[in-house]
């Protein structure tokens, strides 16, 4: 079992694995906890969406989109004019996920860690 140390932040408890630090750029705990729920969505949003789900948050989605870099997320301006966010790369986001312990293993992965 990797190496895990437990970070206490307001009323969430984050989980980091040590071992496995993905590559950079590093978001915050809430911002991945933002680019699963976007990923579950079928990585893509309408930005307007987004910032309402989040706001509440404290996130401001633009801001941070710029943060992270166009290679793993980006703003685009649909025909119609409407924003839409688009996870461009769904893998770093899953090592990020998995780093903060909030991937959750599908059935068959959850089948091999019970053995």
């Amino acid at each position: 079992m990797p190496n895990k140390i437990k970070i206490p932040q307001d009323t969430h408890e984050i989980y980091i694995n040590q071992s496995d630090t993905p590559s950079p750029p590093e978001p915050s705990y809430d911002i991945v906890r933002f680019l699963g729920w976007l990923k579950k969505r079928g990585a893509i949003r309408d930005l307007k969406e987004c910032e309402k789900k989040w706001e509440h948050e404290g996130i401001n989605i633009e801001r941070s989109i710029k943060n992270l870099g166009i290679n793993f997320i980006r703003i685009y301006r649909r025909s119609g004019g409407e924003k839409v966010v688009v996870l461009e790369n769904k893998v770093w986001a899953d090592q990020w996920r998995s780093y903060y312990d909030l991937e959750v293993p599908h059935h068959k992965q959850m089948q091999r860690t019970q053995k």
